[in-house]
C-alpha cells in the first residue's frame, strides 16, 4: 500500500490487519481481537465500517508498541504503575500458591501480600 502523509506528522504507511500481523509476527486473530470494542488496550487503528487499517510508522502506534515492551528502565516503570504488585511480590505469591492447596491458598496469599507491603 502507498505512503500517505498526515497533516503535521511524518509519512505513514496505511496497512491492513493481515499486513500488520505479518510485520509484527503476531497471529491475525490476536490483532483482530485487539481492535474490537471490548479490548481494554486496543491497538491504535482506523475503522472504516468493517475495514480496519493501521498507520504504520505513526507516533500513536509506536507509543502503543513501546508501552508493551518488557525490557528497559523506561518501560519497566510503565509496566509497574503505582499500586500494581512489584515483581518481588509476584515471586512471593507464586511460592505461596505452589505450597498451599484448597481454601487456605487464598488466605495464605492474602497474608503474604499484606506482610510484604507492611515490611
Amino acid at each position: 500500500m502507498a505512503d500517505t502523509p498526515i497533516a503535521g506528522k511524518q509519512e505513514v504507511e496505511i496497512i491492513d490487519s493481515m499486513e500488520f500481523a505479518k510485520r509484527r509476527g503476531l497471529p491475525l486473530t490476536w490483532v483482530q481481537n485487539h481492535t474490537r470494542r471490548h479490548c481494554s488496550d486496543p491497538i491504535p487503528h482506523v475503522k472504516l465500517g468493517a475495514l480496519v487499517r493501521f498507520e504504520w510508522g505513526s507516533d500513536e502506534l509506536e507509543q502503543w508498541w513501546g508501552k508493551h515492551r518488557k525490557h528497559g528502565a523506561e518501560s519497566a516503570a510503565a509496566q509497574n504503575p503505582e499500586g500494581a504488585p512489584a515483581p518481588e511480590a509476584r515471586k512471593l505469591a507464586r511460592g505461596v500458591l505452589q505450597a498451599s492447596t484448597g481454601w487456605e491458598r487464598g488466605a495464605k496469599l492474602a497474608e503474604s501480600v499484606i506482610n510484604s507491603r507492611t515490611a
